[in-house]
């Protein structure tokens, strides 16, 4: 069993401005019946107007998964337990060069360590990347294009954001691999406070890329319904498109 609870904090430090958006601060943990658990802190704090944000990531892990193999086709009496550790950092600092266009740099530190359950199996005969123990440093860019309202609830115009970074021995890694992304979001404002949301993501990797950080199918935020661990891969294409509505007081629903 694994329990979970989250937090999170906006402030507004130009209140006086309609177009300044959030500063966010989402806290989210777990722990499990195993004694395991996970905390994470991931923020975006916004300068100068909306003319700079500061995006970060950490996260700590010691928490149990399972491994199905690589790609679409692997069946489920293939599953591999194991228990990862490790720690993780992301920082991204973006400068808006023109209005809602965003350029920067972005990099990333993560330390993991794999104990295998399943004796004999894949992961226990280091037949996997990322199996033992790996560091993973990386370099890249992002470029972010918003042209979304301001304040938390989405109700219109554009959020498209594409990034790509590398990992490689010289930088102090374990592998040499690379990964991109293209991520957008469209929002339509209806009748009666409704907005249809649109969302797609593309992503792709290429090299000696640790099983753990390929692309998975499922998650809690795009193709809700699959498990991340149970499929995945070095490409992905995702969609989908949500319908929100407004119920009563602060409760609303949606159809994804």
């Amino acid at each position: 069993w694994t329990l979970g609870a989250g937090l999170a904090f906006y402030y507004n430090h130009r209140p006086w401005d309609p177009d300044q958006r959030l500063d966010e601060y989402v806290l989210q943990a777990t722990y499990t019946t195993r004694k395991q658990g996970s905390l994470g802190l991931d923020s975006t704090t916004y300068l100068s107007g909306n003319r700079h944000f500061l995006q970060h990531k950490i996260k700590l892990i010691d928490k149990p998964s399972s491994f199905f193999g690589i790609g679409p086709n692997t069946p489920e009496s293939a599953e591999e337990a194991y228990t990862q550790t490790g720690v993780g950092l992301q920082v991204a600092y973006q400068t808006m060069v023109r209005e809602g266009l965003y350029l920067g740099p972005d990099i990333e530190f993560a330390y993991s360590r794999l104990y295998d359950e399943t004796p004999g199996g894949l992961l226990d005969q280091r037949a996997v990347i990322g199996a033992g123990t790996t560091r993973q440093v990386g370099i890249g860019f992002l470029a972010t294009y918003d042209s979304t309202n301001s304040r938390l609830y989405k109700q219109r115009g554009s959020r498209v954001q594409l990034g790509g970074r590398m990992h490689h021995p010289w930088l102090g890694g374990s592998h040499a691999y690379w990964g991109a992304s293209l991520q957008g979001r469209h929002y339509i404002p209806l009748l009666w406070g409704m907005v249809l949301a649109f969302q797609l993501a593309v992503r792709t990797s290429n090299g000696d890329v640790p099983f753990y950080d390929l692309e998975p199918l499922g998650g809690d935020k795009l193709l809700r319904g699959y498990s991340a661990e149970r499929y995945i891969a070095k490409h992905l294409v995702g969609g989908q498109v949500e319908l929100r509505y407004p119920m009563f007081w602060r409760f609303g629903g949606v159809f994804f």
